[in-house]
């Protein structure tokens, strides 16, 4: 709980935390209560799963190495150029292809995919793991 003095007090608050939603103020004698406040954006940003916008492009001219984890039937109708395919159902067996230390942006047809790729990597110690989405998103 924050106590403020006066009103004044209260606009500083809120000029500094433009971000800041209050959720209810009480004002008894001269002292304005704050019970609760949140984020509103950094809320809403985590219930629609939104992040910041990455440069995947950028990632993949400085080397980033793309793992599409679609099935080969998949993969041969069309790929990014230079990415490797190791189907997800694979992945777990063919972690030797791949080092940790490197930057690896995962892409499949939607996206479900290659957020389990991603999940894959990190637990098996893979630091620098990116969910590119669709393969054809990366182009």
């Amino acid at each position: 709980m924050t106590k403020l003095q006066n009103s004044n007090e209260l606009l500083e608050l809120i000029e500094n935390r433009k971000e800041t939603f209050v959720t209810k103020m009480t004002l008894s004698g001269s002292y304005i209560y704050i019970i609760k406040y949140i984020s509103m954006i950094e809320l809403l940003k985590k219930l629609l799963g939104i992040r910041p916008k990455i440069n995947f492009q950028a990632f993949i001219k400085q080397g980033a190495t793309v793992v599409d984890v679609r099935t080969p039937a998949e993969f041969n109708q069309g790929h990014l150029s230079g990415a490797i395919n190791l189907p997800l159902q694979t992945l777990a067996s063919n972690l030797t292809h791949l080092k940790k230390d490197q930057m690896i942006i995962t892409c499949c047809a939607s996206g479900m995919r290659s957020n389990a790729a991603k999940r894959l990597l990190k637990n098996h110690g893979f630091l620098n793991v990116h969910n590119g989405g669709t393969w054809i998103s990366l182009r």
